[in-house]
């Protein structure tokens, strides 16, 4: 795009420097205000942040369903949060999940047998440095979690190498 419209992309990047400058000048007065609405109880400023975020989403594309799907991915979301997930590789894989498949069916394509991705070395290499890194990942978390964690860490750095061989004898 920057090679064959520059004059687009150009006039893009100054109406994002120009819409940044006229938030500046918007908001700075406006900075009491806003505070002053964070002062709000939790259980007034939820209700009217759903409520405009339902408006929000119907106003866009005039449809039911997507208010459904919001209010279904913020149920999802809660729980994720709830159980301990994180939500960035959740992000990642819907940005990279449809590149990941249309790469996967052209190599597919490409090869004209499924069986190419499953026998040759190189893959099979890969799918065993993907299954250790899983659990890797894996035992580190259960180690974390397990009491003694912060015992052995400080056994490993060195801090009570001398109290710890001193144990073992």
């Amino acid at each position: 795009m920057i090679t064959q419209n520059p004059g687009l992309f150009w006039g893009i990047v100054a109406s994002m420097y120009i819409g940044n400058l006229m938030l500046l000048v918007l908001n700075l007065p406006l900075i009491g205000m806003w505070v002053q609405l964070l002062k709000l109880p939790y259980n007034i400023l939820f209700p009217l942040i759903i409520l405009f975020t339902i408006i929000g989403v119907y106003c866009s594309s005039n449809n039911v369903f997507d208010v459904y799907g919001m209010i279904a991915f913020g149920v999802i979301g809660y729980f994720m949060r709830k159980l301990g997930y994180e939500p960035a590789p959740l992000v990642l894989a819907f940005v990279l999940g449809p590149m990941l498949e249309n790469n996967l069916r052209k190599s597919l394509i490409l090869s004209k047998a499924i069986s190419s991705l499953a026998c040759s070395a190189r893959s099979r290499r890969h799918a065993l440095r993907w299954r250790s890194c899983f659990w890797s990942v894996r035992c580190c978390r259960r180690c974390a979690r397990s009491a003694h964690w912060s015992r052995w860490m400080r056994v490993l750095s060195g801090i009570e190498a001398g109290s710890a061989l001193h144990d073992q004898r």
